[in-house]
């Protein structure tokens, strides 16, 4: 979790992160934002094909009143999207768990499991993980 907010935040500079407090990416779909979050903000983004081919877009991301509300929200939105339920099998292995994240869809950029993990290992955040 630590190491997706970095990333998908920018270490917390992101505008997304900075002015809406949402420290994962997490998109709006269709204008619904759930219940957690406080609304949607469109922001340039980029985006990966399949193929590996990005390009840059705009997508719809939820708003959240506070950072607490954005890291529960984002658990929250792993475990009631069915295609993240593989993941859920490998809860003792962290990088088990991120790649099923990630070939669910999670992210489109094809090096996302590669820059996860190097971040879990190089800020030696697997010491934070709650099950040992």
């Amino acid at each position: 979790t630590i190491a997706q907010a970095v990333l998908e935040s920018g270490w917390g500079r992101s505008g997304l992160a900075v002015n809406h407090r949402n420290y994962f990416g997490i998109k709006c779909q269709s204008g619904r934002y759930g219940a957690l979050a406080n609304g949607c903000y469109t922001y340039r983004t980029q985006e990966c094909t399949k193929a590996g081919k990005c390009f840059t877009t705009t997508g719809s991301f939820r708003t959240y009143a506070t950072m607490a509300h954005s890291f529960r929200d984002h658990g929250n939105f792993l475990k009631v999207n069915s295609r993240y339920k593989p993941a859920f099998g490998y809860t003792r292995n962290a990088n088990k768990f991120i790649w099923n994240v990630w070939k669910a869809g999670y992210a489109t950029d094809p090096n996302y499991y590669t820059k996860v993990t190097g971040l879990m290992a190089g800020w030696n955040l697997y010491q934070y993980d709650t099950w040992k």
